[in-house]
Protein backbone atom coordinates (compact mmCIF):
# COMPACT_ATOMS: atom_id res chain seq x y z
CA UNK A 1 0.00 0.00 0.00
CA UNK A 2 1.54 3.61 -0.94
CA UNK A 3 2.30 5.88 1.68
CA UNK A 4 -0.04 8.43 0.25
CA UNK A 5 -3.09 5.93 -0.28
CA UNK A 6 -2.56 4.95 3.54
CA UNK A 7 -2.91 8.35 4.42
CA UNK A 8 -5.90 9.18 2.46
CA UNK A 9 -7.73 5.64 3.88
CA UNK A 10 -6.67 7.50 7.19
CA UNK A 11 -8.64 11.29 6.34
CA UNK A 12 -11.60 9.14 5.72
CA UNK A 13 -10.93 6.96 8.96
CA UNK A 14 -10.35 9.81 11.20
CA UNK A 15 -12.00 12.61 9.61
CA UNK A 16 -15.80 12.24 11.24
CA UNK A 17 -14.84 11.55 15.27
CA UNK A 18 -12.09 14.48 14.99
CA UNK A 19 -14.67 16.90 13.15
CA UNK A 20 -16.97 15.81 16.00
CA UNK A 21 -14.87 16.14 18.70
CA UNK A 22 -13.13 19.33 17.77
CA UNK A 23 -16.59 21.14 17.01
CA UNK A 24 -17.85 19.59 21.04
CA UNK A 25 -15.13 21.11 22.29
CA UNK A 26 -14.73 24.21 20.79
CA UNK A 27 -18.43 24.90 21.05
CA UNK A 28 -18.37 24.03 24.47
CA UNK A 29 -15.22 26.18 25.59
CA UNK A 30 -16.78 28.93 23.21
CA UNK A 31 -20.16 28.98 24.95
CA UNK A 32 -18.96 28.50 28.39
CA UNK A 33 -16.80 31.50 28.22
CA UNK A 34 -19.45 33.56 26.60
CA UNK A 35 -21.63 32.87 28.98
CA UNK A 36 -19.84 32.79 32.34
CA UNK A 37 -16.77 35.04 32.27
CA UNK A 38 -14.51 35.01 34.94
CA UNK A 39 -17.48 32.58 36.59
CA UNK A 40 -20.22 34.99 36.13
CA UNK A 41 -23.22 33.78 34.89
CA UNK A 42 -24.63 36.01 32.46
CA UNK A 43 -28.08 36.91 30.43
CA UNK A 44 -26.58 37.73 26.87
CA UNK A 45 -23.59 36.25 25.67
CA UNK A 46 -20.09 38.36 26.49
CA UNK A 47 -19.04 37.31 22.79
CA UNK A 48 -21.54 38.67 20.01
CA UNK A 49 -22.56 37.07 17.39
CA UNK A 50 -21.84 33.40 19.32
CA UNK A 51 -24.56 31.95 17.41
CA UNK A 52 -23.27 32.31 14.04
CA UNK A 53 -19.78 31.50 15.57
CA UNK A 54 -21.00 28.07 16.44
CA UNK A 55 -22.74 27.56 13.42
CA UNK A 56 -19.98 27.93 11.80
CA UNK A 57 -18.15 25.87 13.80
CA UNK A 58 -20.94 23.38 13.23
CA UNK A 59 -20.60 23.60 9.32
CA UNK A 60 -17.21 23.18 8.64
CA UNK A 61 -17.33 20.46 11.47
CA UNK A 62 -19.93 18.76 8.97
CA UNK A 63 -18.21 19.38 5.71
CA UNK A 64 -14.67 17.67 7.21
CA UNK A 65 -16.88 14.34 8.19
CA UNK A 66 -18.36 14.58 4.52
CA UNK A 67 -15.34 14.95 2.70
CA UNK A 68 -14.34 11.87 5.17
CA UNK A 69 -16.90 9.88 4.50
CA UNK A 70 -16.40 10.72 0.62
CA UNK A 71 -13.07 9.77 0.27
CA UNK A 72 -13.59 7.07 2.33
CA UNK A 73 -16.53 5.73 0.03
CA UNK A 74 -13.83 6.57 -2.94
CA UNK A 75 -11.33 4.63 -1.79
CA UNK A 76 -13.50 1.44 -1.08
CA UNK A 77 -14.76 1.80 -4.31
CA UNK A 78 -11.30 1.79 -6.03
CA UNK A 79 -10.17 -1.58 -3.42
CA UNK A 80 -12.93 -3.23 -4.94
CA UNK A 81 -12.64 -2.32 -8.28
CA UNK A 82 -9.04 -3.25 -7.55
CA UNK A 83 -10.35 -6.98 -6.46
CA UNK A 84 -12.66 -7.54 -9.62
CA UNK A 85 -11.48 -9.83 -11.81
CA UNK A 86 -11.22 -12.21 -9.39
CA UNK A 87 -13.45 -14.84 -8.49
CA UNK A 88 -14.55 -15.62 -5.35
CA UNK A 89 -13.40 -19.08 -3.69
CA UNK A 90 -16.13 -20.86 -3.02
CA UNK A 91 -14.83 -22.62 0.76
CA UNK A 92 -11.89 -21.78 2.58
CA UNK A 93 -9.54 -19.40 4.77
CA UNK A 94 -6.61 -16.94 3.65
CA UNK A 95 -4.79 -19.27 2.23
CA UNK A 96 -6.84 -21.43 0.18
CA UNK A 97 -8.84 -18.08 -0.76
CA UNK A 98 -4.96 -17.04 -1.74
CA UNK A 99 -3.93 -19.79 -3.60
CA UNK A 100 -7.78 -20.53 -5.55
CA UNK A 101 -7.41 -16.70 -6.67
CA UNK A 102 -3.36 -17.12 -7.64
CA UNK A 103 -2.59 -13.81 -5.31
CA UNK A 104 0.00 -13.53 -2.89
CA UNK A 105 -0.81 -13.20 1.26
CA UNK A 106 0.48 -10.25 1.31
CA UNK A 107 -1.59 -8.29 -1.25
CA UNK A 108 -4.68 -9.57 -0.22
CA UNK A 109 -4.24 -8.47 3.00
CA UNK A 110 -3.53 -5.29 2.27
CA UNK A 111 -6.58 -5.18 -0.05
CA UNK A 112 -8.35 -6.35 2.41
CA UNK A 113 -7.09 -4.05 5.29
CA UNK A 114 -8.07 -0.98 2.56
CA UNK A 115 -11.32 -1.94 2.00
CA UNK A 116 -11.85 -2.42 5.88
CA UNK A 117 -10.84 1.06 6.70
CA UNK A 118 -12.45 2.07 4.05
CA UNK A 119 -15.73 0.67 4.95
CA UNK A 120 -15.21 1.83 8.44
CA UNK A 121 -14.64 5.20 7.68
CA UNK A 122 -17.69 5.61 5.69
CA UNK A 123 -19.29 4.34 8.77
CA UNK A 124 -18.09 6.33 11.06
CA UNK A 125 -18.24 10.12 8.84
CA UNK A 126 -21.95 9.05 8.91
CA UNK A 127 -22.23 8.49 12.45
CA UNK A 128 -20.30 11.28 13.70
CA UNK A 129 -21.73 13.94 10.48
CA UNK A 130 -25.33 13.19 12.60
CA UNK A 131 -23.60 13.73 15.73
CA UNK A 132 -22.39 16.83 14.57
CA UNK A 133 -25.89 17.77 12.83
CA UNK A 134 -27.85 16.77 16.26
CA UNK A 135 -25.55 18.89 18.86
CA UNK A 136 -26.34 21.84 15.57
CA UNK A 137 -29.80 21.49 16.72
CA UNK A 138 -30.08 23.17 19.70
CA UNK A 139 -28.50 26.57 18.43
CA UNK A 140 -31.76 26.90 16.10
CA UNK A 141 -34.15 26.26 19.10
CA UNK A 142 -32.69 27.03 22.21
CA UNK A 143 -31.77 30.52 23.83
CA UNK A 144 -28.11 30.65 25.12
CA UNK A 145 -27.10 31.89 28.26
CA UNK A 146 -30.28 31.57 30.81
CA UNK A 147 -29.20 32.89 33.99
CA UNK A 148 -30.49 30.40 37.03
Amino acid sequence: MKAQRTSVLWFGFLAGPLAWATQELSSYAFSAYACAPHMTNLDEPALRGLVLLLILIALAAAAVALAGGLVALHEWRGAATSDEGHDEAPHGGDLQHVAHRGGDVATNQRTGRARFMALAGIFFSSLFLFGIVLSAVPLFTLNFCVAR
